[in-house]
């Protein structure tokens, strides 16, 4: 039975605690944050806001998708086009939390006077390691909006380059099955014709050529 959202974000705090040989109550004071969320969350209670995964993941100094993803050890034969639709999928479910989060907060931050925007500017700006260049961007209250937004875009870009990259990879495939055909096997070509769309066809058949063309300038 696969393992639940809850359960992964658990399991991937203990990790990345234990590598680190700190404990939940350490976090949640280095954190500022309550230690029953914490543990909660430790526990596979309750599931972190998507700021919370960015600053825990700042924390800890690795990618937000070390922390919401199954961990599993390095494996080279694993299928590379598979891991990559994985990650996708990961990225873009977070991306569109991403994209509520942003509004809600920008919504909630110009609701608050200047002293509690000052107040949870320090605190934001506390919860950064004190080698992140970011900090150095942070001068003012009103740059932790700019900062979510600015990663908000990057998070579309990168988004959209892995789905560039899947749709590569997946005609490459089917480009390479083509190739793999003897001339003299009429049956295969026209089977290989039905099996895919008129489109992705297509789409590898210029993909072949491209390469053709490489070898021709090489």
């Amino acid at each position: 039975m696969p393992l639940g959202n809850k359960e992964i974000m658990a399991n991937n705090i203990r990790r990345l605690l234990e590598q680190r040989g700190l404990n939940p109550r350490q976090m949640a004071l280095e954190l500022d944050l309550k230690y029953t969320t914490v543990n909660d969350w430790v526990n596979a209670k309750t599931y972190p806001r998507i700021d919370k995964i960015e600053l825990m993941a700042n924390f800890f100094g690795v990618q937000k998708s070390d922390l919401v993803e199954n961990f599993e050890p390095s494996n080279p034969t694993k299928d590379s086009h598979n891991v990559k639709a994985h990650s996708s999928n990961e990225y873009e479910l977070i991306a569109k939390n991403y994209d509520a989060f942003v509004e809600e907060f920008s919504n909630m931050f110009s609701t608050l006077t200047k002293k509690q925007q000052t107040k949870l500017y320090k605190a934001f700006k506390k919860s950064l390691k004190h080698n992140d260049p970011e900090r150095k961007t942070l001068k003012k209250p009103s740059d932790i909006v700019a900062k979510l937004n600015n990663n908000q875009n990057e998070l579309k870009q990168l988004t959209a380059k892995i789905k560039t990259q899947e749709e590569e990879i997946r005609i490459g495939q089917i480009a390479f099955e083509i190739l793999s055909i003897d001339d003299d096997d009429i049956e295969a070509q026209e089977e290989i014709k039905t099996k895919y769309s008129e489109e992705d066809f297509n789409k590898a058949v210029d993909y072949i050529d491209n390469l053709e063309n490489q070898d021709d300038k090489e």
